[in-house]
């Protein structure tokens, strides 16, 4: 019942999602949209910043601003500069936030909303938000099928930016998959995705590409 419930409480939303912003459903629109952001992705270097604590003990905020492109995710709101960069460009979620929350913790950095998830997202972004994109649905189903678990944002924010453009290089701050929680919250995430099987992931993406994929470790 509570299923039913559930599916009957966001039948508007999805309609209205289907109707108005079919980029928001289909995931031939939505990889199109993305193509907007090529001209900021494309051949540039790229740093993805996570939001593991041992992010503060690394004091590599400005080769962090060094990158043509940031990509951070979720709450990762900036705190401490000298160690997490200063700007976003691009803000990777799954988390409800509102547009408000976004223009005030990050500025306007382009949107990608990463989660199969789409009701999640509030209005406010999904219909007050120029620059919003989604990540192709399926894309997120085929990791949660090869890791047996939903993938987290920090992994979404990874393959989206190295499967969908070509930048020159990738860098990764602030990810050490669970070995430090993350930053903003408390460890509720642990039980929701496989972080084992998430680093064993990375690390053969990494070495797939060693001459443009980096890893700065913590001290």
């Amino acid at each position: 019942m509570f299923g039913i419930g559930k599916f009957v409480r966001k039948a508007p939303k999805r309609l209205a999602m289907a109707t108005l912003r079919p980029w928001s459903v289909s995931d031939s629109h939505t990889i199109e949209r993305l193509k907007r952001l090529d001209q900021l992705l494309n051949g540039a270097r790229v740093a993805i910043v996570g939001n593991a604590q041992s992010i503060f003990h690394q004091g590599l905020g400005e080769e962090i601003d060094g990158h043509d492109a940031i990509v951070r995710m979720n709450h990762g709101v900036i705190r401490s500069p000298d160690h997490q960069g200063s700007r976003t460009e691009v803000l990777c979620v799954a988390a409800p936030m509102s547009r408000d929350y976004v223009l005030k913790e990050f500025g306007a950095p382009a949107l990608i909303h990463t989660s199969a998830h789409r009701t999640k997202i509030r209005w406010s972004l999904l219909y007050g938000y120029p620059e919003l994109y989604f990540a192709p649905r399926c894309f997120w189903e085929g990791l949660k099928r090869d890791l047996k678990a939903p993938p987290s944002t920090g992994l979404m924010a990874i393959e989206v930016v190295s499967t969908f453009f070509s930048p020159r290089d990738i860098t990764l701050y602030g990810f050490d998959w669970m070995s430090t929680k993350s930053f903003y919250h408390d460890d509720v995430l642990i039980r929701w995705h496989d972080w084992d099987a998430e680093a064993k992931h990375v690390g053969q993406w990494l070495v797939e590409s060693p001459e443009s994929r980096r890893w700065r470790r913590a001290a």
